[in-house]
């Protein structure tokens, strides 16, 4: 780590989770809040800024003893401006984050697509004796390559202040991409 690098001060993981009947790949926890998931990275920082100005409100007044500082805070000008600047460098990081994830989503047909359904079309598309051998090479070799292209995808990516830990994924797209090749070698 350079002098000028942030440290990561959390992590998230990157795996396959169920979204209504089609699994896709997101993070764990979530970036953002939905609908259907109220928490999310979001809510949590920001959970955080409101309870450390809360805090505020426990410190007894100097100046009349009654009641804390907690409206003092949380209209403090520099206060606003740190909470805004997290805010915006939650939002880069997402973005940043989002962009990770594509590497892993553009491999979602391995999951998407159903392995015996797909074999059965390549069997009916290639029936001649000499075309289906060089074919099956060929599948054989694409998902090898595809193979050797997820293990070179890094286990770990540093994004700001987060730290994206992709190894479900990568572990469960091994699985699955060498199940694909299973498929054309039985």
């Amino acid at each position: 780590m350079t002098k000028h690098e942030i440290s990561p001060v959390l992590e998230i993981q990157l795996k396959r989770e169920r979204n209504h009947e089609h699994p896709i790949a997101d993070f764990v926890p979530r970036l953002q809040a939905s609908a259907n998931h109220i928490d999310g990275l979001y809510t949590s920082v920001n959970t955080w800024i409101k309870e450390l100005i809360a805090v505020s409100k426990v410190i007894t007044r100097l100046d009349n003893g009654a009641g804390g500082y907690e409206h003092e805070a949380s209209s403090n000008k520099e206060i606003m401006e740190i909470s805004n600047t997290i805010n915006n460098l939650l939002k880069q990081n997402t973005e940043q984050c989002l962009k990770f994830k594509e590497q892993y989503n553009s491999l979602a047909y391995l999951w998407e697509v159903d392995r015996a359904t797909a074999f059965k079309k390549f069997l009916k598309e290639h029936q001649e004796a000499n075309e289906s051998y060089d074919k099956f090479d060929a599948e054989m070799t694409k998902y090898e390559k595809l193979h050797g292209t997820i293990l070179g995808l890094s286990n770990t990516e540093n994004v700001g202040w987060v730290r994206i830990d992709a190894k479900p994924i990568k572990q469960e797209l091994k699985i699955i991409c060498e199940a694909w090749k299973t498929t054309f070698v039985e």
